[in-house]
């Protein structure tokens, strides 16, 4: 088993639970997860397979302030070459900035994933973080150093490419979900509810959906908004629900087991994501194909990339962004048509089983790191500054 390096600034929020299950499992290569520091109650990781630079005393602190302001770690170093890995897979377009010293020491090709606000975050928007500073300051060293590119969605690719990163070193490559996991319970009665799930905060669009379920009980008073979630606009959304509308439950944050018991109850699923001002949209939108997986049709905004997670008219409907009235039209449909419910419901969980499973997937992202180490359908060559260039030769479509 060859050793491999997941990157990511802090080790690692429940909303990461993707990145240990996509490097966990592989045939060939084994992950040691490499970041700043950990947040309280991580993601349960293996302890012999983590390191990080900040282990909450003062020197660490001192360790993490050098190794971000400056790239410097020399006994970081020594400890990650004992591992001998032989590539960085970092997430996130900060993290691959941050990465980039580590690269330059261990003199090993990088892999960086970008999965939405990365890429779609005007400059101007996140200049209060250091991070974001940061980012901006070495974008340019890392479109040249990086091996490859990932994005989330072809969305993302083409805001990628508009920040000038080369397109000839990105690929999509959709994440996946468990099929196995997410399945419909058929002896669970549906009941009329209309779910979300997702942070409460602006781009999520919750006031849209709020709006559309004041129409919709007009005309279908049994059905039920169901909030799964949390975030900043969460008093101003409750506020909002209270004078609007007659039934709903705001949930707070819920484990998966309990949001897949909702969407096993629920008839469809509403996150309406908008674009703002910041430039922060929907990437893709895992909830999406965990709600078609569990035979739940959605009803959302045409945002970024929420069409490639969803086909309009075959698993879901799609309004132009704040277009409440759509929504409440169609989602007032699914409610009442129990034979088109069906039949969005089928397709639904057959798409996501032929294009997002997760198991697919992990073996696609192995073939990405046996051509990186074999040199196969790739370059890989020297640059100036010991970079690597992984320049993808295929005619092929990058999607995968």
């Amino acid at each position: 088993m060859l050793s491999f390096i997941v990157f990511k600034d802090i080790l690692m929020y429940q909303t990461d639970s993707y990145l240990p299950i996509l490097a966990e499992g592989l045939e060939h290569f084994v992950p040691l997860y490499v970041g700043s520091r950990k947040i309280m109650n991580p993601l349960p990781l293996d302890e012999q397979r983590v390191k990080v630079l900040n282990k909450g005393t003062a020197l660490g602190w001192i360790r993490e302030g050098i190794f971000k302001y400056f790239g410097g770690a020399p006994f970081f170093w020594n400890s990650l070459r004992k591992s001998n890995p032989k590539f960085i897979h970092a997430h996130y377009g900060f993290g691959g900035v941050l990465a980039l010293p580590i690269q330059k020491k261990l003199k090993i090709p990088m892999i960086v994933t970008f999965h939405g606000h990365d890429a779609t975050a005007t400059d101007e928007s996140g200049k209060q973080y250091f991070t974001h500073r940061l980012y901006v300051k070495k974008r340019s060293e890392l479109q040249e150093r990086a091996a490859l590119f990932i994005a989330v969605s072809n969305f993302i690719k083409q805001k990628m490419i508009a920040q000038g990163y080369p397109e000839h070193k990105i690929i999509t490559h959709y994440l996946g979900i468990d099929v196995d996991l997410f399945q419909p319970d058929p002896s669970i009665i549906r009941e009329p509810i209309v779910l979300f799930v997702g942070r409460f905060v602006e781009n999520k669009g919750g006031e849209y959906l709020i709006r559309a379920m004041e129409c919709v009980q007009q005309t279908y008073p049994e059905a039920k908004l169901v909030l799964i979630g949390d975030g900043e606009l969460r008093e101003e959304l409750e506020e909002m629900a209270r004078h609007k509308i007659h039934n709903y439950q705001f949930l707070g944050m819920q484990t998966q087991d309990v949001i897949r018991k909702w969407l096993n109850k629920a008839k469809v699923l509403c996150v309406p994501s908008i674009t703002i001002a910041s430039g922060k949209s929907e990437a893709f939108g895992l909830v999406f194909i965990e709600a078609n997986a569990m035979g739940v049709p959605v009803v959302s905004f045409d945002t970024g990339g929420i069409a490639e997670a969803v086909e309009h008219d075959k698993t879901g409907y799609l309004l132009p962004e704040k277009d409440w009235l759509g929504l409440a039209k169609y989602i007032t449909l699914l409610l009442k048509d129990e034979n088109l419910w069906q039949q969005l419901s089928t397709q639904g969980i057959q798409r996501v089983s032929q294009h997002f499973n997760m198991t697919i997937q992990k073996h696609k992202l192995e073939d990405i790191y046996n051509q990186l180490m074999q040199s196969g359908d790739y370059s890989l060559n020297w640059k100036k500054g010991d970079a690597f260039s992984f320049a993808y030769h295929s005619n092929k479509d990058t999607s995968i």
